[in-house]
């Protein structure tokens, strides 16, 4: 798996975005496939130990540049949330007067830091790179300025829609810069890496993209293979019998989550179901209204674990649940950018989620769990699943072999830059088609 010969250089950028496993699993595999690879950080929360991956212990391809003031180190955990509602305000503030003051006295506000750039550049240069990748808005505009400079090709990963109608997208100045700025470098961008034709399509309409560029679908999903192997982690951790039937609500506590609404729910589950709600909450407001409803019926699990050990926690689980709001498309299309989804089909977990057509579109094709309509349908749709629960989870497994397998979805973006690359004296695209 490991070529030794080096096929091209590539860039990976990112910054103000959390490192989650598709950066790592991206960067993994172009190692893997005998591509030098620099990854280019600014403020980027560690929720992956990326050192610790196989590809950076196996090759000496990948190159890691932490640049600038690094003031994330890891995922949010509840204790560290002291005076949580003052710090957003205060940032916010500090954020929105820099950009006024910028704008009074005629200056541009660099969304990537000047030094940042400088010191990106001194890396880059006299280095043979070939393309960059720009994962998110700050990494697309990061690549995009060091492509521009440079004259190297880059290409957008996206991974969350936050479009101009998104309720959390266009409340600052700072914010709106940054949508204008996505918008510049994403028309100039060679390609782009989405999870489904459905995003691409929101996407490149918000963005004003007049024609469809080259693009890779490349649903979120993981590198390993399907898990078999049981877990009991939860139960142990929280004293339940082997018998008890365990429901994982997987992630952040959040009202687009309905992480209240499922407390409640659950007090209609029979004695030998409990819910688990695993995970954090970003408001400590949110946080005292969930311990106010937590009742026998339901389980908090707050302390959050390495990420190499989160497959244990939804391996120990029986049904996992997939509930987004319908009230953003960033929510709304989540059947194939969802990475708890890929999670519990890796571990044959049948999984519960709103009957959206993405979803629908799975459930037809493989069968692995049950749709509702409003959470009502809950308590039925775990029975549901328990009664045949051997015959969801083998679907489960196959759902996840078909679409979530990282691998898989990797390979025609992998088959292109080989294309792409073959010829070194060649730049590594030519005319911009539809995929």
């Amino acid at each position: 798996m490991d070529d030794r010969r080096i096929k091209g250089r590539i860039g990976i950028f990112q910054a103000d975005w959390p490192l989650q496993s598709q950066t790592a699993n991206c960067a993994s595999l172009l190692a893997y496939a005998g591509y030098e690879v620099d990854m280019f950080f600014h403020r980027v929360p560690q929720y992956v130990d990326i050192l610790s991956l196989p590809a950076f212990q196996e090759t000496s391809r990948i190159h890691l540049h932490i640049l600038g003031h690094q003031a994330y180190d890891n995922p949010p955990s509840f204790p560290r949330q002291r005076n949580q509602k003052i710090v957003p305000k205060l940032k916010t503030f500090v954020e929105q007067y820099f950009v006024w003051t910028q704008q009074i006295l005629g200056k541009k506000q660099p969304l990537i830091a000047e030094a940042v750039t400088r010191q990106a550049s001194a890396i880059i240069e006299g280095k043979l790179f070939r393309l960059f990748i720009g994962v998110e808005k700050k990494g697309l505009i990061w690549a995009g300025i060091m492509g521009d400079h440079f004259q190297i090709p880059y290409i957008y990963y996206s991974l969350e829609l936050y479009t101009k109608d998104h309720p959390d997208a266009m409340r600052t100045p700072l914010d709106r810069l940054l949508k204008a700025a996505e918008e510049s470098y994403h028309r100039k961008a060679k390609a782009t890496i989405i999870q489904d034709i459905e995003r691409a399509t929101v996407l490149y309409e918000d963005n004003g993209l007049t024609g469809k560029g080259l693009t890779f679908f490349i649903p979120v999903s993981l590198l390993d293979n399907p898990q078999e192997g049981k877990s009991t982690f939860l139960r142990d951790k929280f004293n339940l019998p082997s018998t008890q039937k365990l429901i994982l609500q997987f992630g952040l506590f959040y009202d687009r989550r309905f992480s209240l609404e499922l407390i409640d729910i659950a007090k209609k589950f029979p004695m030998e179901q409990t819910l688990i709600l695993h995970g954090f909450s970003l408001s400590k407001s949110y946080h005292r209204q969930i311990q106010k409803k937590l009742h026998h019926r339901c389980i908090l699990s707050q302390e959050l674990v390495p990420s190499s050990n989160i497959g244990k926690v939804v391996a120990s689980a029986d049904i996992g649940l997939v509930l987004y709001t319908a009230e953003t498309k960033n929510d709304f299309l989540t059947s194939f950018s969802s990475e708890k989804m890929a999670l519990y089909l890796q571990h044959g977990k049948p999984i519960i989620a709103f009957d959206y057509p993405g979803y629908r579109q799975l459930m037809d094709e493989c069968e692995c769990g049950v749709l509702i309509h409003d959470l009502s349908e809950l308590p039925s749709a775990v029975n549901t699943i328990l009664e045949n629960w051997d015959h969801y989870s083998k679907n489960a497994f196959r759902c996840f072999s078909l679409h979530y397998d990282f691998n898989r979805n990797f390979k025609p973006f992998l088959d292109w830059l080989h294309h792409s690359f073959k010829s070194p004296s060649n730049p590594p695209y030519g005319e911009v088609s539809d995929a």
